[in-house]
């Protein structure tokens, strides 16, 4: 069975769109614009969303609507821009960024962002590793939890000499018969100690597992986890695996805000200036399992 590739790009725009409280991210009373742009590399759009943690109508923001810009640019002219309008305390639109897949490895991207409301702020990352893996390995029903059955994942994750990757690993499960619904994301659970389960934003955002650069050895890491299975045994099925490989600031972003809710302390790390939130890149790569 060929999944249809234009699942596959939905569900990495999904991984990779992703709005977050501003009230989250541990600042107290502060008051100040967050931004959250994550650009995919393997998308031809990227999602800018727009927040304040007390709302427009603030004494401070008034009733005025926000009319925000925001440009991406490259040192060799890869360039991106859109414009949105709307209230200040959750505006989003999508800016088109098919030129985005010329950047490579180590390339910087600049983001600027203008506005009515706000001075201007900026950021700047650059281009992770994509994701790699020799390997994929599937257990069915080979897990256990009492009266209930998980399949097991190992995947063989794999780096360059002087590589560094952070990952953000996500399943998507399909039944394969007549009049079968979407693909869901699944919940992901690990016994791995080196890695996160990433459950902020509750039931708005699907499991999924965070991999720090810290902990692989010989530039290769076997990553197990295992998901709930609670299929008829003769009913087909299959998974697509999701592995993004991310920015180093958007991976401490997300991993800080996992921190806040945990322990309900702390305060998320922004790499934008003038600005709460975060700017990262994403590399990603996708690829189906078969029981």
């Amino acid at each position: 069975m060929e999944l249809r590739k234009t699942t596959v790009i939905l569900a990495t725009a999904l991984a990779s769109c992703q709005w977050f409280d501003p009230r989250d991210v541990g600042r107290g009373g502060e008051w100040e614009p967050h931004v959250y742009v994550n650009v995919s590399l393997s998308s031809d759009s990227t999602f800018c969303s727009f927040s304040t943690p007390e709302g427009w109508n603030a004494p401070s923001m008034g009733e005025e609507p926000l009319d925000a810009c925001v440009q991406l640019q490259s040192a060799s002219g890869v360039y991106a821009e859109g414009c949105g309008s709307g209230m200040a305390d959750a505006l989003g639109f999508w800016v088109p960024t098919t030129a985005m897949e010329g950047l490579g490895i180590g390339d910087s991207l600049a983001l600027e962002v203008s506005s009515n409301l706000w001075d201007d702020f900026s950021s700047q990352v650059a281009v992770p590793s994509a994701p790699a893996w020799t390997g994929v390995e599937l257990g069915v029903r080979t897990y256990q939890d009492g009266s209930k059955d998980y399949d097991e994942f190992s995947v063989h994750l794999v780096q360059e000499e002087e590589e560094h990757k952070w990952h953000l690993v996500q399943l998507l499960f399909q039944v394969d018969t007549v009049a079968a619904g979407p693909p869901k994301f699944r919940n992901l659970r690990s016994l791995d100690t080196n890695v996160v389960i990433r459950n902020h934003g509750n039931s708005a955002l699907d499991n999924a597992i965070l991999l720090g650069a810290e902990s692989w050895d010989d530039n290769e890491y076997v990553l197990r986890f295992h998901s709930r299975n609670k299929l008829d045994e003769d009913v087909p099925y299959h998974y697509v695996l999701i592995v993004q490989s991310v920015s180093q600031e958007l991976f401490d972003f997300w991993l800080d805000l996992e921190t806040i809710r945990q322990e309900e302390h702390g305060f998320a790390r922004s790499n934008v200036e003038g600005a709460g939130g975060c700017f990262g890149l994403t590399q990603s790569k996708s690829q189906l399992v078969f029981p």
